[in-house]
């Protein structure tokens, strides 16, 4: 009997062992402030990603939210799935603030060079989603939203936990 339950636990090791060479990263856990943010990466896959010591630009200087969603160079169906429930939620039920500049949207490689600012800073090992309250370049506070993972599956929870955490986010801008 005991030989049976050691090869069912080294089984069981086994195939998670596959499965995680073949997956992206799972979420780990991180809720945090910093005192400053990097201003790499991509806002709304349009402008390339710019070195942490540039200037900001303009519109960089205002108090807003950033949700950005951070990916490596391998991606999965479900980061992909991911990262297109967290942009149609932002421009579905978030396009006035969008508008307004108090929200923005950046998509963020970590594998490339220029963004590894942000896996310090958001402490990243993974794809995920990360909302931050921003005033000016310095990040307020920011969370990772881990949940987003677990509601992968189900474009519809996922959409509202985003929008959830995004609003949140908002109205602590606003209180601000």
């Amino acid at each position: 009997m005991k030989e049976l339950a050691i090869k069912a636990l080294v089984s069981a090791f086994l195939l998670a062992a596959a499965a995680g060479l073949y997956a992206c990263d799972k979420p780990a856990t991180s809720v945090g402030n910093t005192a400053q943010a990097a201003t790499t990466g991509q806002e709304a896959k349009a402008a390339p990603a710019k070195p942490a010591d540039a200037p900001a630009a303009t519109a960089d200087t205002a108090d807003k939210v950033v949700a950005y969603y951070f990916h490596g160079d391998r991606r999965c169906r479900t980061c992909l799935g991911i990262q297109s429930a967290i942009e149609q939620t932002i421009r579905e039920r978030f396009a006035a603030e969008t508008a307004l500049g108090k929200l923005a949207y950046r998509e963020v490689n970590i594998d490339q060079e220029i963004n590894k600012p942000f896996v310090q800073q958001f402490q990243l090992s993974f794809s995920t989603l990360i909302v931050a309250t921003m005033t000016g370049d310095k990040t307020l506070q920011w969370e990772n939203c881990e949940k987003a993972w677990e509601y992968s599956h189900e474009p519809p929870r996922l959409m509202d936990y985003a929008a959830e955490r995004i609003k949140a986010n908002l109205v602590k801008l606003e209180a601000k």
